[in-house]
């Protein structure tokens, strides 16, 4: 699917080692059947893989030097009213795969003008 600049894809696979926050790979068994892409607002949390809690998101733009003029562009998934993964910037705990674990897997990828994509 097309969100602004970016394309976002979702394939099934099993996760095959520990979780990237280009390409994470989200526990299947944990995902609604829907995941809702947006932009992030004032007031997000996240529960950061290894943090042992939640952070705002502003909080988590800032730690990542994340530019301001960028943030509103970030891909923002969410899944059951939880946000699970910024688009390279931060993946949930909660939804975080485990190796070998049925998962979908996720990406961003700037969409250039000429149809191609670059990493986002």
């Amino acid at each position: 699917m097309q969100f602004g600049r970016f394309r976002v894809a979702a394939r099934l696979a099993r996760c095959q080692g520990p979780a990237s926050v280009a390409e994470p790979a989200l526990a299947r068994d944990r995902l609604p059947a829907t995941l809702t892409v947006r932009s992030w607002r004032p007031g997000d949390r996240i529960r950061p893989l290894g943090l042992g809690g939640t952070k705002t998101l502003q909080d988590v733009f800032t730690d990542a030097k994340v530019p301001r003029a960028l943030r509103a562009e970030l891909p923002v998934v969410e899944a059951a009213g939880e946000i699970a993964w910024v688009a390279g910037v931060c993946v949930s705990e909660r939804f975080a795969a485990r190796p070998r674990e049925p998962a979908v897997v996720l990406s961003a990828r700037l969409a250039r003008g000429d149809g191609d994509s670059a990493e986002g």
